[in-house]
C-alpha cells in the first residue's frame, strides 16, 4: 500500500540525487620532496619550494597552513614513553601558532609553495580543511641489522631523514626500542647526521 509519506520521500530521494552536490574538502596525498630543503644547498633565507600534489585545490578560498611541532630536548624525553604504543594524533585544523603561506602556483592537483620549517600541512578552501598531513618527519622503515656490539655502525632506512640545514646546530635524536628495552634518546651532533641519509 502507497501512502502519502512513502511518496514524499520518494519524491524527496529524487530531488536530492538530482540536485548539485557539494564539492568535497581538499584532499592533500603527497608532498615532494618529502624532507627539508630550505638551507640545505642554498644559502641562508633564500628558500626552497615543496610540490603539494592532491584533489581539489582549484575551488576558491584557498589556504595553505602548516606548523612544526616543537622539538626541544625535554619534548623528545616526553615521547619516549609512548613511542611505538600509540597512535600520533595530528590536530584538525591548524594551531595558532600555525603560519599561512601565499602559494607560488596553484592547479586542480597541484600546489607549489615554500613550506619552510613545516611538519604538517592543511589546505583549505570553500569546501572545508583537508585533513592533516605529515611530512619532513623521520619516519624510519628499517635497520641494518637486528643486533649490534658497542661502537658497531647501524644504518637506519626511512623516510624524513635529513637535516634542516648543513650549518645547523640543532642535535637529531635517535631511540632504539625493544619489548624488553629502551635505549635513548640518544643526541646525534656531527657529520654522521648532515648526510643526506644517514
Amino acid at each position: 500500500m502507497i501512502t502519502t509519506r512513502t511518496v514524499l520521500f520518494t519524491l524527496l530521494g529524487v530531488i536530492l540525487a538530482a540536485s548539485p552536490g557539494r564539492a568535497a574538502p581538499p584532499q592533500i596525498v603527497c608532498v615532494h620532496p618529502d624532507y627539508p630543503i630550505v638551507n640545505m644547498f642554498k644559502q641562508e633565507n633564500e628558500g626552497g619550494v615543496h610540490v603539494i600534489v592532491g584533489e581539489g585545490f582549484d575551488s576558491g578560498g584557498l589556504e595553505v597552513w602548516y606548523w612544526g611541532p616543537p622539538k626541544t630536548p625535554e619534548d623528545v624525553a616526553r615521547s619516549v614513553p609512548v613511542l611505538g604504543e600509540k597512535e600520533i594524533v595530528l590536530p584538525a585544523t591548524p594551531p595558532p601558532e600555525a603560519k599561512r603561506v601565499t602559494p607560488v602556483d596553484v592547479e586542480r592537483q597541484v600546489i607549489v609553495a615554500s613550506l619552510s620549517g613545516a611538519a604538517i600541512l592543511w589546505v583549505k578552501t570553500n569546501e572545508g580543511w583537508s585533513k592533516p598531513y605529515r611530512f619532513c618527519t623521520a619516519r624510519p622503515f628499517g635497520i641494518s641489522r637486528p643486533t649490534a656490539y658497542p661502537r658497531d655502525l647501524l644504518y637506519i632506512y626511512g623516510y624524513g631523514l635529513r637535516r634542516d640545514s648543513w650549518q645547523s646546530d640543532e642535535p637529531g635524536y635517535l631511540v632504539l626500542k625493544s619489548a624488553e628495552k629502551t635505549i635513548g634518546p640518544v643526541k646525534i651532533d656531527g657529520l654522521l647526521n648532515n648526510l643526506p641519509r644517514a
